[in-house]
Order: structure tokens, then C-alpha cells, then sequence
């Protein structure tokens, strides 16, 4: 039987012994996300001001009050991920875009791929003295077509806050098909 060289054996010891040196001391950086985390990103949705069509002024931010009920709820859910406002203000800002008219789709396309996101929903409220009613468009930020629209009515005494809880399972369910 040959003995093993000594000159050979050294310097594969030294490097099996590198080896196992880097890869125990190296920074490993090993991350495990869900399908929710997946799912959640592809979702990603800026909900924006509605605009008041029965008081253009909307001294009581009727409009930002809705926009602020629906990002609440649908943030509730784990597979949407939701811009807060102040990440869409700080977004525009930054951009010269403050104040920007989303309904200029040059504006809604810089601002999609500057904040990362995907849809955008938008949203109308006509308000009179029997009735509340809301329309949504949720639509692709890139091409501006609309995936899905909703129109809710108020019945009777119902408020504002009851049309957004039967509002953001529709939206969610409509992210959920996309």
C-alpha cells in the first residue's frame, strides 16, 4: 500500500480547511418568504383621494376621509400591500409631482413606477340629502386599464363608514383575482 504524500496532503488540508472557514464565518443571507409576502407584492395598491363630484371644494375632505377608511381595511389584509398617504405625498413631493392630477395618466404611470406600485384606485362620491353613493375604479398603474369598478348606494340611514366595510372585500377580491 503507498504511503500518502505528505507535500499533497498538506495544502488540500489548508484548503478543505478555507473552505470550511468561509462558509461557516461568511454573512450568510438566507431568506424565507411566504406566498402571502409574494402575492402582497404583486398587490401592491395606492388608494387615492376620492373626488367629491357633489362639492368641488370638499371642505370636509369627504374624499380623503374615504381614501383613509379604504386604506385601513384593505390593510387588514395580508396578501395586499397598501401605500400609506404620507408614503404617496412623500412620493410626490420628491418627484415635483405635489398636487399631481392623477387623472393625467402620465402622472399615474411616473408616480406607479416611482412608488412601486401596481394598481391604483381611484374613486368618486356624490353626496345629497337621501344618499351616498361611491364609485371606484381599480386600474393598472402602467396601462391604465380598469380591472374592476364598483358603484355602492347608501340605503336609508346607512353612512359613509358601512359603504367602505362592503367596499374593501370587493376590492380585496378583486386584487385576489388578478
Amino acid at each position: 500500500i503507498p504511503a500518502i504524500s505528505r507535500p499533497l496532503f498538506v495544502p488540500g488540508l489548508a484548503l478543505v480547511l478555507l473552505a470550511l472557514i468561509f462558509f461557516v464565518f461568511k454573512p450568510w443571507l438566507l431568506e424565507f418568504r411566504s406566498h402571502q409576502e409574494a402575492v402582497a407584492s404583486e398587490n401592491r395598491l395606492a388608494v387615492i383621494d376620492f373626488t367629491n363630484l357633489s362639492s368641488p371644494d370638499d371642505s370636509l375632505r369627504t374624499g380623503a376621509i374615504i381614501a383613509h377608511l379604504l386604506t385601513t381595511e384593505l390593510s387588514r389584509n395580508a396578501l395586499i400591500n397598501i401605500v400609506s398617504t404620507e408614503r404617496i405625498k412623500f412620493v410626490l413631493a420628491n418627484y415635483g409631482k405635489a398636487g399631481a392630477n392623477f387623472n393625467d395618466p402620465e402622472s399615474a404611470v411616473d408616480f406607479s413606477r416611482h412608488a412601486g406600485v401596481r394598481w391604483l384606485l381611484y374613486g368618486s362620491l356624490i353626496e345629497d340629502e337621501n344618499k351616498i353613493v361611491i364609485a371606484t375604479q381599480l386600474t393598472d398603474a402602467e396601462s391604465g386599464n380598469i380591472q374592476s369598478g364598483h358603484r355602492l348606494v347608501s340605503e336609508n340611514n346607512e353612512t359613509i363608514f358601512s359603504l367602505v366595510d362592503s367596499l374593501a372585500p370587493l376590492i380585496a377580491s378583486d386584487l385576489a383575482l388578478t
